[in-house]
Parts: C-alpha cells; structure tokens; sequence
C-alpha cells in the first residue's frame, strides 16, 4: 500500500495532519511503517532537520503541493493525537521522570524487560485521525505504528542509554511503566457512549429499573473491540477536542523475578515444625525450620516475600536424617538476581551454624519448570525408609524379632488417624510395608527399621492407633501391645 503513494499524497497527508493538530511525530506516523525507525531513533533536532528535509524533497519534486509552512501553533499546544508523548518537551519531561524513579530504587542489573501501559484514550483518538486521513485518501497507509509502538522503543532506548543495559525479552527486570491522562476515562465515554448509544439503540434492552443496557468498561481491551464496531463514517464525524494537558506518570514498578533456591534440610531437633505451627493466630512454637532457613537467606539476598515448600514433611517429633528432605524457597522481588556460588555458600554456613537444630546442604539456584517437576517426582517416590524406636509391654523374645524380620510386601489399612482427623476426610489407605529389621535396646525395647510405601502412618502402623491400622506391629508379634517413643525418617 505505502508504495502506491504519490509523493503529492504524503504530502497531503502530512498536511492534513498537521491541520487537524498533530505533532510532527504522529504525522510521520500516519504516512505509514517506513517512517519508524526515525521515528523512534533520531532525537528531537534531528526530528526537525528530517521532517524539512523530507518536507523538501516533496515539494522540490511535486510542483502541485502546497509549500508546507511550520505549525506555530503545536509549539505549545499538545497533540491532539499522542496527547503530548511524542511531542519534545512533555516526552522529555515525562520520560525523564520515569529514568529518575528507576534510579531511585537503586537496582543493580544488567538487562532489563519493558511493559508499557497507555491510556486508553490514545487508541481512541489515533482511530480517528486514521479514519479522517482514510476518508479524504484512498490509499492511505494501513500499517501505522501506535503511540505505544514508539513511545516505548524511545524510552527503552533512553533506558538502556542512561544505565548502561540492555533490552531483552529474558531479562530477569520487569520495568513496568503505567501513563496515565486525567480525562482518560471522561472521554472515552463521552465519545463512544455517544456513537454506541447511537448505532446499537435499536439493540439495546430495557432493565427492570428503566435504564438502558449496555455502558461499557474503557480498558486496552474493551476500547479496539468498541472502535471495531463503529463505521470509519461514524469515528470520522467525531471532532476531537484539543487536549488541555498532557500524560502524566501512573506508576514506575522495577520488579526482579522470582529466584529459587534449593537444597535438602535435615532436622535433628524433636520440638521443630517445618513451617510455622499456628493455631488461631497464636504462634505455637518460636521457629521452625522454613523461619530459620528463611531469615538466613534474607540476610545475605534481601527480598519482599518468600514460599517455602518441600517434599512432604515430617512430625514435630520426628527427626529427618540421612540425605535430608528436598526443598526450595522461592525469594519474591528479590533486591538483585545475580547470586554467586559464593553467597550460597555463606548462606548455607549461616544456617548450619545458627542453632543445630537444622542443617542444609547442596544450595543451588533453580527455575520455575525444574523446581515443580523435582518436587512432584519427590513427592510421587514411591518408598520411604523409618527407624522407629518402639516399646512394648512385656519382654521382647527372639521369635518376636523374627516375626518383624519376615515382614516383606506387608499390606496394610489404615483409617485416616484419629490425629489427623479434623483437617482429612475419613477414608480407608491401603499401604505396603516393604521389609523390616530389628535390633532389640533393653528387655522390652527395640528399634524398628522399615521400608515403607510413601503415604504410610508409620506410628499407626506401631501402635495401631486403637485398632484403626490392620495388621499392625502389635498384631504381627502377637500378644502384646506396643508404642512408639521416637521416630526418625531415614531417607
């Protein structure tokens, strides 16, 4: 389409934009695609170099247009299309803004991503210009770049300038930037309530109350799909009033994304939740291992907000030895995302040093995929391994070991316990004791080791939690009762 365009159209174009009030960007802009990288490249002395150059050539060749003088006007007043953003001084002034407000959060990156949130009004005034432009020529160009389109390259361009940085799509910075217009929302109503109510009257329903469906929400959504629905004739009547002020800053938001950090815990402490035990808003213990890995980490990586999450858990009372439990801590807009090998190492250090209660070993950094498939496949292993050091009430012979000996592929069922009850419904799991061995500790005392399938109540399966666990360990001995003092998880 650009190539059908006479030199004479341009700059008919042009003129016809700049009579209609706007700046000599979207001017350029309406003329087509051709014109971008000018437009977002070349600073505002050579914007006016350009544009007579340009406006010379045509006039040079075309002896029919019309010698296109300045508009005196536009020097102060804002354009009726961008509404000032891609005009000199308020584009400085609002970009420089948004640099200063970068600055002032005091990030340490080298790469950043960009989000731009316009008004939507801008989308509703540019329709128009267009379907002015289209009605007075035929071959107008259809491929025009939005404000967004260039506002945005400009400022990630004076970004990457004023910091030293680079543009990417990967970039673990999200700068979001919102502009914002005081009379955004005031007159996209004003002017598509009016042409809606217009072309859809005979559409629209009656309510109970007596008022007429169908007022809209003005959103970068809901505008396109309205301007979609109105004639180039209908947008074209409409006579846009000169704007009285320019964009203004809605918010500047630098936010890193998330960093996961994983690694294995162990629990040598008896009276240690893995994450805080709360009941009724009253803390029930002082820490917990999530409260002791958390505060050392944020002590070496400051950041706003953390998750915790493992690979099941285990009892207050209950130690996790052997490799540890898998874990991750995702640090939510964290103060920086470069962590060195280094810091994982001082973290690691603070934590295993902090009480002995809790130790942590192969720190590393992760992503988002790899942490939910490493947890899920944890969670899904299919065995588990128990020391359970049980007593019985009355004296252990060696036919009672053997009989644990010779569990092997043991099924069991057990009734959801009577402890965890309240926060799991009642069913009935059907669950594998793989093998067992034991060592006896004093006439009525021996520890139990068990491989078990995951899921198992290992308690209940010792004391049988009142019968509600069949077989149980009292039950394969035989004529006895027995109890669990401690339990430990080995792998």
């Amino acid at each position: 389409m650009e190539e059908e365009l006479t030199l004479n159209s341009r700059t008919q174009i042009f003129n016809t934009c700049i009579s209609l009030g706007c700046c000599q960007r979207c001017s350029l802009r309406f003329l087509g695609s051709r014109n971008f990288a000018k437009l977002t490249t070349i600073n505002e002395n050579e914007l006016e170099e350009f544009t007579a150059n340009f406006l010379r050539d045509i006039n040079a060749s075309d002896i029919t247009s019309e010698p296109i003088q300045p508009n005196k006007k536009l020097a102060n007043d804002l354009c009726i299309s961008c509404l000032g953003l891609l005009q000199s001084t308020p584009k400085s002034m609002v970009i420089n803004e948004v640099l200063e407000a970068i600055e002032q959060k005091g990030l340490k990156f080298d790469e950043f991503h960009l989000n731009v949130s316009l008004p939507a009004v801008l989308t509703l005034r540019s329709a128009i210009v267009a379907s002015k432009v289209n009605k007075l020529f035929e071959k107008a160009p259809n491929d025009i770049f939005t404000v967004k389109d260039i506002w945005k390259n400009i400022l990630s361009k004076r970004i990457s300038e004023r910091f030293n940085v680079k543009l990417s799509a990967t970039a673990a910075l999200q700068i979001s930037v919102a502009i914002i217009h005081e009379n955004d929302s005031i007159e996209c109503s004003r002017i598509l309530n009016s042409k809606l109510s217009t072309e859809n009257s005979k559409t629209q329903k009656v309510t109970k109350n007596g008022t007429k469906s169908g007022n809209k929400k003005f959103n970068h959504t809901s505008i396109p799909k309205m301007i979609d629905t109105l004639s180039q004739e209908t947008l074209c009547d409409w006579e846009l009033d000169a704007p009285l002020s320019c964009c203004d800053i809605g918010s500047v938001e630098c936010v890193f994304n998330s960093i996961f950090v994983v690694g294995r815990y162990n629990k040598y402490s008896r009276n240690l939740s893995q994450t805080p035990w709360i009941i009724d808003g009253e803390k029930k213990m002082e820490t917990s291992v999530q409260d002791i890995v958390v505060d050392k980490m944020k002590l070496f990586i400051p950041f706003q907000k953390s998750k915790f999450s493992a690979c099941g858990r285990e009892d207050v009372d209950v130690r996790m030895l052997g490799r540890g439990r898998p874990f991750v801590v995702e640090l939510i807009e964290p103060a920086f995302v470069n962590i060195s090998e280094d810091v994982l190492n001082k973290i690691e250090n603070a934590i295993n040093k902090s009480s002995g209660d809790v130790a942590v070993h192969d720190l590393q950094l992760s992503t988002k995929d790899d942490v939910n498939y490493n947890l899920k496949q944890g969670e899904e292993n299919k065995t588990k391994e128990y020391a359970a050091l049980c007593c019985f009430d009355r004296s252990l012979t060696e036919d009672d070991l053997n009989k644990i000996e010779n569990i092997h592929e043991l099924e069991i069922h057990q009734k959801t316990p009577i402890r965890v009850l309240h926060r799991r419904s009642l069913v009935t799991r059907k669950r594998k004791i793989y093998k067992a061995s034991a060592k006896r500790v004093d006439e009525r005392t021996a520890t139990v080791v068990m491989l078990t399938e995951a899921g198992t109540y290992v308690k209940e399966f010792v004391h049988s939690d009142f019968g509600r666990t069949y077989p149980s360990l009292a039950t394969i001995v035989g004529n006895c009762k027995t109890d669990i003092i401690e339990l430990d998880v080995l792998v």
